[in-house]
């Protein structure tokens, strides 16, 4: 796709360079034979980079993935058309100094004569050749629209590693996040396809991603598959035993992933997840309400795994309240009993240094 215009260019010149020695100077046989190919050879360029726009339109992880690539293959086809156009012709004219002498490839010779016997036989049958090609072609808009096989434009990647993510209490401070992304890992290491286990809690420094103490991430690299235990036949067998070993922890959603992956779709769409259903309004308690709903609606649809919805309002509040009559019975202010309970949850300064 990138030397074919330079092929054709050259091959153009060798061809006039065989047949038009000692009618004009080599570089005016270059001339003429660069000119008759020049439309051609730009016309052909331009319609395959024409060709990857529909890439540049793709959007999410596709179009994260397969922009980069039509970029540069644009970039290459515009280097490819500059070389053909200008630098091959220049270098025919420094090489081809000596008798030139076209060779005739016998393979293609003979490939050349063949199709062109076919092409006879199918002109002659001209009604059957073209209602071969319609039933073809309806065949295949059959196949394509009737869901007979399942269409994806970005296949699944088997990354060879698998992200975990346990999602805690709001209210979860660090040393309870810590101590269970501890066991947890432990967990995720007792299995011997993975071939280590590297845990974190709550954001990185750079303040990069807004969480908590109240997420845990694991990046579990795993073992080739032919060094798994035969009771784990697919990916998906090995993520299923490790889910029912981390759901006996009480009060976590878990949720698996790949590495890779995992952060592309995090990049798009600002979600922890491969599918989102995003809420706007103004009222969190309505939201929140609306989007248990859902997530009740869409546990019955089959195929859905891992779901959960993300906690809004914050962390839990703990209401005390004061018995008067009992405080006023055994002599306490109300006051004292306050002082009491803010030093027990929140510390009070005894002096001042």
């Amino acid at each position: 796709m990138v030397v074919d215009g330079s092929v054709v260019m050259v091959e153009n010149i060798l061809r006039h360079a065989e047949y038009g020695r000692g009618k004009k100077t080599l570089l005016e046989m270059i001339a003429t034979a660069a000119h008759e190919v020049q439309k051609p050879v730009f016309f052909a360029r331009i319609i395959i980079i024409v060709s990857y726009l529909p890439i540049f339109t793709l959007q999410r992880v596709e179009g994260r993935l397969f922009r980069p690539m039509a970029w540069t293959v644009a970039f290459a086809l515009l280097g490819a058309l500059l070389f053909a156009l200008l630098i091959a012709p220049v270098l025919c004219s420094l090489l081809f100094k000596g008798e030139i002498k076209e060779w005739r490839n016998p393979v293609l010779q003979w490939l050349r004569e063949h199709h062109g016997q076919q092409l006879d036989w199918c002109f002659d049958r001209l009604k059957l050749t073209l209602g071969l090609g319609l039933a073809a072609f309806g065949f295949m808009l059959f196949i394509g629209f009737s869901g007979v096989i399942g269409s994806e434009f970005l296949p699944h990647l088997d990354e060879g590693a698998v992200w975990v993510r346990g999602t805690l209490a709001p209210s979860t401070g660090p040393s309870a996040g810590i101590d269970l992304a501890d066991r947890a890992r432990r967990v995720l290491a007792s299995f011997p396809e993975a071939k280590q286990v590297v845990s974190q809690v709550g954001r990185p420094d750079d303040g990069s991603d807004a969480s908590g103490f109240y997420n845990t991430e694991f990046f579990v690299d795993l073992l080739p598959r032919a060094r798994w235990r035969s009771e784990f036949k697919t990916k998906d067998d090995l993520i299923g035993a490790m889910d029912r070993e981390l759901n006996k922890f009480p009060g976590v959603d878990w949720n698996f992933s790949q590495p890779i992956s995992d952060n592309v779709e995090e990049a798009v769409s600002g979600v922890k997840g491969e599918l989102a259903v995003k809420l706007f309004g103004t009222d969190l308690k309505v939201l929140e309400a609306k989007a248990n709903e859902l997530k009740d609606v869409m546990s019955k649809i089959p195929g859905v795994a891992d779901l959960g919805t993300f906690q809004v309002r914050g962390q839990p509040n703990v209401n005390l309240v004061v018995d008067r009559a009992a405080a006023d019975r055994f002599g306490i202010n109300v006051s004292d009993v306050q002082d009491a309970v803010e030093t027990a949850v929140g510390g009070k300064a005894v002096a001042k240094s």
